[in-house]
């Protein structure tokens, strides 16, 4: 497991997605997905009990992280997997039995919260991306439980404190939320017949903002690995901040400079930002040397 937190900040690593597979697999053999029979749970103390369950769930977030992320299948099915949630009690509890969870946060709030949204999301990916035939269920019923995700957020996350407990901000809750919502919606907004509010959903203006500001990040953590990218990210911040302004004006609303049929955002900005043609150049880029990289990036962008 710590190995797979080094390789996700290490370019020269092992593939994180072959040790995600190897810890899913060592679970596996350890029976660590299973639920223990009462007589060799007698044998086991109640803290070894919630360590193999945090273990478990921890390989299992992963695991649906990367397989979701990279469109591969799962390590392992949820209908083979019964052991339950850990407790909601701090990690460090050296009594964790059901006697001790008393509703308070705790240092395991988040993670469980978290836990609960991948089950969601392994539903999404079975539902969505299968590849049998093509998906006709409607997801009103997983975009409700991603509501429902929501709307059970800590009432802790939104504290300045939070991070004392520690807890994760509501925000990033909300964040993680809206993955899942683009997840769910993006292959079935393609299709040309596709629901005018699955649509609306998808392209809501506080979801693309936020979606804009995921990606930005994203492309942050790339030029860590591969500074040549940097003219990349600054190409992107230039676009998100025109789309983010021009989201800002309300499109039917003539006070604010809104129009009844607001151009297309490519055509409106084309001209601002010549940047199409650093497309052509990606692959080059991302494929030079770290030693490459442009003394100074922002050259590279005609601003």
């Amino acid at each position: 497991m710590l190995m797979i937190m080094y390789s996700f900040r290490s370019s020269e690593a092992p593939s994180v997605w072959f040790l995600v597979g190897i810890v899913m697999r060592l679970c596996i053999s350890l029976g660590l997905h299973r639920k223990l029979q009462p007589a060799r749970a007698r044998s086991v103390s109640p803290y070894v009990l919630q360590l193999r369950k945090r273990l478990f769930w921890s390989a299992y977030v992963l695991d649906r992280m990367m397989s979701l992320s990279l469109g591969r299948p799962t390590g392992i099915s949820d209908r083979d997997i019964d052991i339950e949630m850990p407790l909601d009690i701090d990690c460090v509890n050296p009594n964790p039995v059901p006697s001790a969870v008393t509703g308070a946060c705790t240092s395991l709030t988040s993670a469980i919260h978290l836990i609960n949204l991948k089950r969601i999301e392994s539903a999404i990916q079975k539902q969505a991306y299968r590849v049998d035939r093509p998906a006709t269920d409607s997801p009103d019923d997983l975009l409700q439980r991603i509501d429902a995700w929501e709307a059970a957020i800590p009432a802790e996350a939104s504290s300045p404190s939070s991070w004392n407990i520690p807890c994760v901000s509501r925000d990033y809750f909300l964040m993680r939320g809206l993955e899942s919502r683009l997840f769910l919606l993006r292959p079935l907004t393609v299709e040309p017949d596709a629901d005018r509010q699955h649509i609306k959903l998808l392209a809501d203006s506080s979801t693309l903002q936020r979606a804009i500001r995921a990606n930005s990040n994203t492309l942050f953590t790339y030029i860590q690995h591969f500074p040549s990218a940097q003219c990349f990210h600054e190409c992107f911040e230039d676009l998100a901040s025109r789309v983010l302004d021009l989201i800002a004006i309300t499109p039917n609303d003539p006070s604010n400079g809104g129009t009844a049929n607001p151009l297309p955002l490519p055509m409106a900005m084309q001209d601002e930002f010549p940047w199409a043609s650093l497309l052509t150049d990606m692959p080059g880029v991302m494929s030079a040397p770290l030693s490459a990289a442009p003394a100074h990036p922002e050259q590279d962008v005609h601003r």
